[in-house]
């Protein structure tokens, strides 16, 4: 191995060591973005983001004569719409005759029944629909609402475009977007974490929001990282790849956003979560769409959990790096001055 290969191998091991371990800097951990196709929307600025998941999972169930489902269903209810979008799609379990179906498919009245087999269910007249396919068996994919949860983190968007001349006209070129997940400790996380345990939703409110607009530069960190990497593909309807024009959630969306964080183990995350954007409108400072969140837990072998909602990004502030300097401002003057890798000597 040559001085000039070591030294380089050396300097990008301490690099990876201390993005692990070090207490957060300015920029908080390892992040890039990817992007495919053109957006023609501009998206920069600070964001609030808010999610609400439910886990989702699928169920062999053996039919039954004359209904071939064990179980009666109705229409989803109103109060479904911070879960399940502004036209929720489905039907919800409203009662289970025999008790021996719930200790033998572990569902409940309340489960919400978006798929049979194949084929997606808007409503009871689809779900009706769909059981006459089915034969001696059929798969439901199921949401729970009764573990349903929120959470909410700040997002910081760089968007940066070309016009192009064409024709007499300008269209849009090259488009440049950094996507960053922050880690500033939101005001309000305690009453997200009661909502959690109380299995309710928590929807931010408008007076939260405007505290954010004059505030959230100045949120403190952890400190130390919960995730060593993110990597962010961003990817326009037209450029879809096979996998994604595949993802019932991404059905009738501008754009998706797929965001892979990778857990710090000496934070105590491990595996990685891969977080799903199905954007669906932008307008009036509001990003809303479907969301899909996978977690890919460290075992003998990769174990997913899948959870899916919807999410809505409101725009609290333009693009700045206000969080940067504050934190530089809180830092004393010897860090700032050796923020830097210092690289290794030279081996002989």
């Amino acid at each position: 191995m040559t001085k000039h290969s070591f030294r380089k191998r050396l300097i990008l091991l301490t690099f990876a060591a201390a993005t692990a371990i070090a207490p957060l800097g300015a920029d908080a951990f390892y992040q890039k973005t990817d992007v495919e196709g053109t957006l023609a929307e501009d998206i920069g600025g600070i964001w609030l983001a808010v999610y609400h998941m439910a886990p989702t999972f699928r169920v062999r169930v053996d039919t039954v004569e004359e209904t071939k489902a064990p179980w009666n269903v109705g229409p989803l209810g109103s109060d479904l719409v911070l879960l399940m979008g502004e036209n929720p799609r489905g039907v919800v379990i409203t009662e289970i005759p025999d008790p021996g179906t719930t200790g033998k498919y572990s569902l409940f009245p309340g489960d919400i029944i978006i798929k049979v087999n194949t084929v997606l269910v808007n409503n009871v007249d689809d779900y009706n629909a769909a059981l006459q396919d089915v034969k001696e068996w059929f798969l439901v994919t199921v949401r729970r609402p009764q573990l349903q949860n929120s959470k909410a983190r700040l997002i910081k968007i760089k968007y940066e475009a070309d016009e192009v001349e064409e024709n007499g006209s300008s269209t849009i070129g090259n488009e440049r977007v950094t996507f960053r997940v922050l880690l500033n400790q939101l005001p309000f996380e305690d009453e997200i974490e009661q909502a959690r345990q109380a299995r309710k939703l928590y929807d931010v409110t408008a007076e939260q929001i405007d505290g954010l607009r004059e505030t959230w530069f100045d949120l403190v960190v952890p400190e130390m990282s919960p995730f060593v990497s993110g990597e962010h593909r961003i990817v326009a309807a037209d450029d879809y790849d096979q996998s994604l024009r595949r993802d019932d959630a991404l059905r009738d969306t501008r754009f998706a956003i797929i965001s892979q964080l990778k857990g710090n183990p000496l934070a105590g995350q491990v595996g990685q979560k891969i977080g799903i954007y199905g954007v669906q409108s932008i307008s009036d400072g509001k990003i809303v769409g479907t969301y899909v969140e996978s977690s890919m837990a460290s075992a003998p072998f990769p174990i997913s959990i899948d959870f899916n909602g919807t999410f809505t990004m409101t725009r609290i502030d333009d693009y700045s790096d206000k969080d940067i300097e504050a934190l530089n401002k809180r830092k004393p003057p010897e860090e700032i001055q050796n923020d830097d890798v210092e690289t290794a000597p030279d081996v002989p």
